[in-house]
């Protein structure tokens, strides 16, 4: 008996009082027999729809209506709203759909940028295999001043050394670590150590790697220290780093400390040490041929030096007998 506007009018907020009470069954019931009687429904009608959907857990049928929603809204010259990309980018998130994630996300980041956007964006990359992109995602972030978890900072770094740019991953990771933002743990110890060696820069990956072998428990990061202080041609810790690599053990490579203790020893002139370390590393087959080579380099080195020695001690004698020759004539 009512006149259609009213009974339109009832019907929604029916439809409306549904939902508020929890009853969303009736909710979604009444409010489709208002579409059904309405010919020029708004946005948030819609929108209405999608939400009573949500608590249904019906998160596929979610999309249709919220996409009309924002297709009316255009239509209609009205602002599409930031919490109706946010309930479409959970829809197609739950159908696992990345593609759709990722190109709300950007949709958000043009419009509304915030930190969480940024993260969700490089969840999508991470997801769709885009590791090219995700960097991009977080630089930006950072840029921003986005980030703020020192899980943040570290994932950011993983992501330059990723994307081969080790300099920018050790400035930043020992600019956090050094402000108290990323904990001083020996994993990033080791990555600060590693994004520097790859700088080419031992000489400011030694102090990394020094916190980071002294929280090890095995030999691994000692070695490392020791090859970094072998590249710098600091021997003498090199040794020291290698004997403690060994003595703590775990080592992937025996054979390869071995190796860096035998090259620390002949840059010493301890040629006996020396070839012990390589005898040693030639146990293991992988080695044999590189231990091998360096006890035939320091065999011709003790060689040479003892003909050195010897034609020293000739030319001395040399001198000596003349000079004995000049003493005669002049008595």
């Amino acid at each position: 008996s009512l006149e259609p506007q009213m009974a339109k009018q009832t019907t929604l907020t029916l439809a409306q009082l549904y939902t508020m009470q929890e009853q969303y069954g009736q909710a979604l019931a009444t409010l489709d027999k208002w579409f059904m009687m309405e010919t020029n429904p708004q946005p948030e009608q819609f929108i209405l729809k999608a939400q009573i959907l949500y608590n249904l857990d019906r998160y596929r049928d979610m999309i249709n209506p919220i996409e009309t929603a924002m297709k009316v809204a255009e239509e209609k010259g009205k602002p599409v709203k930031e919490d109706w990309w946010n309930l479409l980018n959970f829809a197609y998130f739950q159908q696992e759909d990345y593609r759709k994630v990722r190109d709300i996300q950007k949709t958000l980041l043009q419009n509304w940028p915030k930190a969480r956007y940024w993260k969700s964006l490089a969840g999508a990359y991470t997801e769709l295999g885009e590791d090219e992109k995700l960097i991009y995602a977080y630089d930006a972030a950072h840029t921003q001043g986005m980030l703020v978890k020192d899980s943040e900072f570290v994932t950011m770094a993983q992501l330059y050394l990723q994307a081969e740019v080790p300099y920018k991953a050790a400035t930043l990771l020992q600019e956090k670590m050094d402000g108290g933002v990323v904990p001083k743990s020996e994993k990033n110890y080791r990555l600060l150590s590693q994004a520097w060696q790859l700088s080419q820069e031992d000489q400011k990956a030694i102090p990394a790697l020094q916190e980071a072998a002294r929280l090890a428990e095995t030999g691994e990061l000692d070695l490392r220290l020791a090859n970094s202080y072998l590249n710098v041609a600091n021997y003498n810790e090199c040794v020291k780093s290698g004997n403690t690599a060994v003595r703590k053990g775990g080592l992937k490579n025996p054979d390869n400390a071995q190796i860096t203790l035998g090259m620390c020893f002949y840059n010493l002139h301890k040629y006996s040490d020396a070839k012990t370390a390589f005898r040693n590393a030639a146990r293991v087959p992988r080695s044999q041929r590189t231990a091998n080579q360096w006890i035939r380099v320091i065999d011709a080195e003790v060689e040479r030096n003892r003909q050195i020695r010897l034609a020293e001690q000739a030319a001395r004698k040399k001198r000596e007998e003349l000079q004995a020759k000049r003493d005669a004539i002049a008595r």
